[in-house]
């Protein structure tokens, strides 16, 4: 009789450890003291980076400063990366590609940390011939193509001594931008999106980014460089493995100039961006 009832007791220990695991969503007690203790240096402004060639850049600018008590976590897949912009406290994650991967870890980060806006990064293929490779666009709308719904900064225009744009990159402020689970190198689709849509930069996770934020009520923006022309067309088109690396710097350029503009108040913020932009 003794012998069943250890048997009971142990299967209801059991029980008890998998719902007080489930409870946690996978998340062991350590791992959340963890996060508490980062969120202390919050709140923080998301930087969400689909891809490592538009987050080294980052790593390797002097803007950037990690954080010397917690400079990572890693939390189900994906690593946080802690630090300050010129005193901006900031949390960084890269999703990987996709709208799936952007969607899940944008809500991993707001769930996880205290995050009062969120600046998405990165590069693009170009739906809009006015527009070069080069060039950084700031959508206003995004569009899910998927689901068919609805300066003055110097940025450089070389990629070496032989190999430069017809004129230098950009910033500009664009109406729409497109996401899809889609590589765009199709002249005639990217022609169809641009009529259709009214899209600039075409691309694979920011439209994900922008719901699971505008569901939560969490300011967002998105940073786009031009890459290539999507599908080709022009003296550039189909060009984006070799302006790839001076595409992503520009993006990164610009988000390091951004961010810290955030910790100001709206007038302050406004003159200032008027200013450098």
């Amino acid at each position: 009789m003794g012998g069943v009832r250890q048997q009971l007791m142990a299967a209801v220990l059991v029980a008890v450890a998998l719902m007080a695991t489930a409870a946690e969503g996978y998340i062991t007690q350590k791992t959340w003291g963890a996060i508490r203790r980062a969120n202390r240096a919050g709140p923080f402004v998301g930087l969400v980076v689909p891809n490592t060639y538009e987050m080294v850049p980052v790593l390797e600018s002097p803007s950037f400063v990690a954080s010397k008590s917690i400079p990572n976590m890693d939390i189900q897949g994906r690593r946080f990366r802690f630090g300050t912009i010129e005193g901006q406290s900031v949390v960084m994650v890269m999703t990987g590609l996709s709208m799936l991967n952007a969607g899940l870890t944008t809500q991993m980060l707001l769930s996880l940390f205290r995050v009062k806006g969120i600046v998405h990064w990165g590069i693009a293929g170009n739906a809009n011939e006015d527009l070069q490779i080069g060039d950084v666009t700031i959508p206003e709308y995004w569009a899910h193509v998927s689901l068919w719904n609805w300066q003055g900064m110097e940025l450089p225009a070389c990629v070496n001594a032989t190999t430069c744009l017809p004129r230098a990159p950009r910033v500009t402020r664009v109406s729409k931008g497109c996401s899809a689970n889609v590589f765009l190198d199709n002249a005639e689709y990217r022609q169809f999106l641009r009529k259709q849509f009214g899209c600039t930069p075409v691309e694979m996770e920011s439209a994900a980014v922008a719901l699971v934020a505008h569901t939560q009520g969490v300011p967002f923006l998105t940073i786009r460089s031009l890459s290539d022309l999507a599908g080709g067309g022009s003296a550039l088109g189909n060009e984006a493995s070799t302006f790839l690396d001076i595409a992503a710097q520009n993006a990164v350029t610009v988000m390091l100039k951004f961010v810290p503009l955030l910790g100001k108040s709206g007038s302050e913020m406004d003159d200032g961006a008027a200013a450098d932009m």
